[in-house]
């Protein structure tokens, strides 16, 4: 199934409506385990396999992934629920190069949604287990795997970094006793999940969330159905996709930015929790609270700079900077002297901090 046939523009803060694309000339195709489902483009040398179930006439029914082939190279896999054949409801589909498409179907028919990702302020995030460890991809890539289950493989579409880690985006999927587990678009770095991420699997459970630093965050998908539908005179794999439009990298980084503040909070609530301390100013004072060696960080969400203390004079601290981000108005090297209510302690590290080195 070509990517472009269900491509929703995701977005952190905007809406985005779609086209609607009428059904148009496919032909049907008979997956691996023998139930029919509609393909409204067939490629060469395409085949499938459906995990879910066939009804009386033999089509593929309720809840369920598909594994789009070509040659014996998965190329996209699909998940969601079908009624006589055709998608029916919300799919998630992900491709080779990382790439995740929600679309919403009715009876086949692709309806016109508008959608956005918030973060629940329930949320609470997930650590990874205490048993988590490298396993090795079929392509000889290493990657993290922070929830490991008893005889899991995985296989990796992406690139590797000269050490052999996993790095940037691409598609995972995870076996079990040589049957696909998990479904996943993901981006690494070192191997490790950093940044917005989507899940699908065999029993047709998705889900998108965010990982950073080893936790992991649940994030909600919004959608409604739009007012106005549009239709394609002439639809077409190209035009299809220029109509859609695509998530660019700045809503990418938005997202990714909105989410680790979700997280963050998320973390520190439970840190607060579990220590008994309190979110508020008057609860807590920087003075007498450092000392020369310590490490510290800006306030706010967004972790733009970390340094250490080299030098103490009543309320004045100076901090020499160890790391900043690109939007820091310091430098690595630089020191800067700070009153005792202007930073912070040193907690959570974010992804880019911890690679590039902070000390």
């Amino acid at each position: 199934m070509n990517p472009a046939y269900r491509h929703l523009r995701l977005s952190a803060v905007l809406f985005a409506c779609l086209t609607c694309t009428p059904l148009i000339a496919g032909e049907w195709i008979t997956a691996k385990e023998g139930a029919k489902l509609w393909n409204p483009y067939p490629q060469p040398n395409e085949t499938c396999s459906w995990t879910g179930k066939r009804d009386s006439n033999g089509y593929a029914t309720g809840a369920g992934m598909t594994v789009w082939y070509q040659g014996s190279m998965i190329h996209e896999v699909s998940t969601g629920s079908h009624v006589g054949g055709h998608e029916d409801g919300v799919f998630y589909t992900i491709n080779r190069k990382g790439e995740v498409t929600v679309s919403y179907f009715e009876n086949g028919r692709k309806i016109p949604i508008s959608t956005r990702l918030e973060l629940d302020d329930n949320a609470k995030p997930t650590p990874e287990s205490e048993n988590a460890k490298w396993i090795t991809s079929k392509e000889g890539v290493r990657i993290w795997d922070p929830h490991p289950q008893p005889s899991l493989s995985c296989s990796w579409t992406g690139n590797k970094d000269p050490k052999g880690y996993a790095d940037g985006s691409g598609m995972v999927v995870w076996y079990q006793d040589s049957k696909i587990f998990q479904a996943e678009s993901a981006t690494f770095v070192s191997g490790k999940y950093d940044g917005v991420y989507a899940a699908a699997r065999p029993n047709g459970d998705k889900w998108i969330g965010f990982a950073q630093g080893g936790a992991d965050l649940a994030v909600k998908l919004k959608l409604e159905r739009a007012e106005q539908i549009t239709r394609a005179q002439s639809p077409d794999r190209r035009s299809e996709k220029s109509s859609s439009g695509e998530l660019t990298t700045g809503e990418k980084v938005g997202l990714a930015a909105i989410a680790a503040a979700g997280l963050w909070l998320a973390l520190k609530n439970n840190n607060d929790a579990n220590s008994g301390n309190s979110s508020s100013p008057q609860a807590s004072s920087n003075a007498a609270a450092f000392a020369e060696g310590d490490y510290v960080t800006n306030r706010g969400f967004f972790q733009k700079w970390i340094g250490r203390i080299t030098s103490v004079n009543g309320r004045t601290y100076t901090v020499r900077v160890t790391w900043a981000d690109s939007s820091s108005p310091f430098y690595k090297g630089k020191s800067v002297d700070f009153l005792d209510d202007e930073f912070k302690a040193l907690g959570n590290v974010c992804t880019k901090a911890a690679f590039q080195g902070y000390k």
